[in-house]
């Protein structure tokens, strides 16, 4: 049997998935900063700050991690903010 580098072995206090959970919602908010859509049409300071979250998320850290998330939860809620008062005035008119 093969020993594992030392190197190799992680301790987190969430689990040892946690780094790769955080890089591949790096890598959706990379992709939505890019593209410009992440859960609708997004204005350009919501595409950069999908950017800085994307590359918080991608540096491991828990510290960064957090700011990324935050991040992109800001970015999230104003887009949910606007899906929302743009169906109700769709409604309204």
């Amino acid at each position: 049997m093969a020993e594992q580098s030392p190197r190799y072995v992680t301790s987190c206090p969430v689990g040892c998935d946690a780094p790769l959970v955080a890089t591949a919602i790096g890598v959706i908010a990379l992709a939505g900063g890019l593209f410009g859509w992440l859960l609708s049409y997004a204005t350009l300071w919501q595409r950069a700050l999908l950017v800085v979250a994307a590359m918080c998320l991608i540096t491991p850290g828990l510290i960064t991690d957090s700011i990324g998330l935050g991040l992109l939860a800001v970015v999230a809620v104003v887009q949910l903010l606007d899906r929302r008062r743009a169906a109700e005035s769709a409604v309204r008119a």
